[in-house]
């Protein structure tokens, strides 16, 4: 996002932007976090980066189609699925049970909808219930009630699955709702673990494992690929920070690292608007020595 975006801010200062925004709003509102629209945060964020000047030249709706992507990005690199409890979810469709996904979380129904999707999970539920969107959470309660009468479901005849022994758990059998406690020690652990490290030393690791498998590869000095490719996403980096939209790449040395950098957009799959335009230009070395002495 900061990339595309071309602001003078790291991934870490925009995230601590984008808590500070939540946190105030929180305080603003009077509500739990996890009940602030998801919506009001980016609009919070956007503010808070164009009052500062971070953020120039950008719609509102480029900003916000931006933060739905990187959200949904950063969702799901992290997660995993419990293949156990997505095989039980299934048996217990194919009987005939209506099944609703129900979350405190702090992104919008059309994302976590985005997110199943791409799990291939969306046909397990009849519906999603999210506390953002609704403004009501399993962390206070509010939520079942509202839920029992949406779904025109009886609390006896109503089971609650979840890891939160209060929310899940303690609010839920408030309104006569059974439940079931997973556990999930080690889907916990292993969240906890990727918590732990170091980012230097994990980057200096992976690329040691790419330039030792480059350097067995039968393709001779393809380990340097390392270099080009930094070189190439510092250039699209710094490009869209100075708003440069064309970038002329000079015979004949050029050519290989025009290809290197539309490759890189496509790689990652910016769209229209964020790409640069890239032109080759044929010049002779004794132009160009003209013009550099200029």
């Amino acid at each position: 996002m900061v990339r595309e975006l071309g602001i003078q801010t790291s991934a870490d200062e925009l995230f601590a932007i984008r808590q500070e925004s939540l946190s105030f709003l929180g305080i603003q509102q009077n509500r739990s976090t996890v009940e602030i629209r998801y919506k009001e945060v980016i609009k919070e964020v956007y503010k808070r980066l164009t009052n500062t000047e971070i953020l120039l030249d950008t719609s509102f709706d480029k900003f916000k189609k931006l933060f739905h992507k990187a959200d949904f990005v950063a969702e799901t690199l992290v997660q995993f699925k419990n293949e156990q409890l997505i095989s039980d979810l299934g048996h217990l469709k194919k009987t005939g049970k209506r099944i609703y996904l129900l979350s405190d979380y702090y992104l919008s129904k059309k994302i976590v909808l985005k997110i199943l999707e791409f799990h291939k999970m969306s046909h397990l539920f009849d519906d999603v219930f999210i506390s953002c969107s609704l403004r009501k959470s399993k962390e206070d309660g509010a939520i079942y009630p509202y839920l029992l009468k949406r779904t025109n479901a009886e609390a006896g005849q109503t089971l609650m699955i979840g890891d939160n022994k209060k929310s899940d758990g303690q609010n839920a059998v408030k309104f006569q709702i059974k439940t079931i406690h997973l556990s999930h020690f080690s889907h916990k652990l292993r969240n906890k673990k990727n918590l732990f490290g170091n980012d230097e030393n994990d980057f200096k690791k992976a690329c040691q494992d790419i330039e030792s498998k480059c350097i067995k590869s039968d393709h001779p000095l393809s380990e340097y690929i390392l270099h080009f490719y930094f070189f190439t996403e510092r250039l699209y980096i710094q490009s869209r920070k100075a708003g440069i939209k064309n970038l002329f790449f000079l015979a004949r040395e050029g050519f290989y690292l025009k290809k290197l950098f539309d490759r890189y957009q496509e790689m990652n799959l910016f769209e229209s608007e964020y790409k640069i335009r890239t032109h080759y230009l044929k010049v002779s070395r004794q132009s160009a020595a003209q013009v550099a002495l200029k």
